[in-house]
């Protein structure tokens, strides 16, 4: 299973063309809203931002379902709490796909966190990414040199796509993440 984890702006609703690819290729996609987006209720105070507890829930919601390989891949603020919940969320997540995370976002600090990451992670980001104060590629780089796993790959591609519009317009982005995925059967 592979839990797609979205931007902030944004909700389950724009992975949905790319969790039908996933499904198309025997995956059991499972985009969520993260609290206070899409239809999910909305939190106030220190609870609004605990998204990587969305992810430890939606894991658990899937192995619940039978799901015995659970991966996470998020996008931007996503990809943060992606990152988070595969070093807290037990039994371990299978592996954790992150694509132009910030290394820092709303209380979230991925550099503080991989260094205890020791699932199969692939930082994927776009070498032009940098806008609202963030450069992605550069963040991937250092979540990736910080990253205690001995699987992590660090994968930058040409343009300045951000997020989920990258694996939407970048074939050699959808060949990274699959790759990924296929090589953690």
């Amino acid at each position: 299973a592979v839990i797609l984890a979205h931007q902030s702006e944004g909700s389950l609703c724009d992975w949905l063309p790319y969790a039908r690819r996933l499904a198309s290729q025997g995956y059991f996609a499972f985009p969520i809203d993260f609290r206070g987006y899409g239809f999910s209720q909305v939190r106030s105070g220190s609870a609004a931002n605990r998204f990587a507890g969305d992810l430890a829930a939606a894991t658990k919601a899937l192995r619940k379902l039978g799901k015995r390989k659970v991966f996470l891949a998020g996008a931007s603020m996503g990809g943060i709490a992606s990152l988070v919940a595969g070093v807290n969320v037990t039994p371990a997540v299978d592996g954790v796909v992150s694509i132009s995370a910030p290394a820092r976002f709303r209380g979230m600090d991925a550099l503080k966190t991989v260094p205890r990451l020791r699932v199969p992670v692939l930082y994927l980001a776009a070498e032009g990414d940098d806008n609202a104060g963030y450069d992605f590629s550069k963040d991937a780089e250092a979540m990736h040199e910080a990253t205690a796993a001995a699987d992590k790959r660090l994968e930058l591609v040409p343009g300045s796509l951000h997020g989920i519009g990258l694996v939407a317009a970048s074939a050699r982005a959808k060949a990274a993440v699959e790759g990924f995925l296929k090589g953690h059967p």
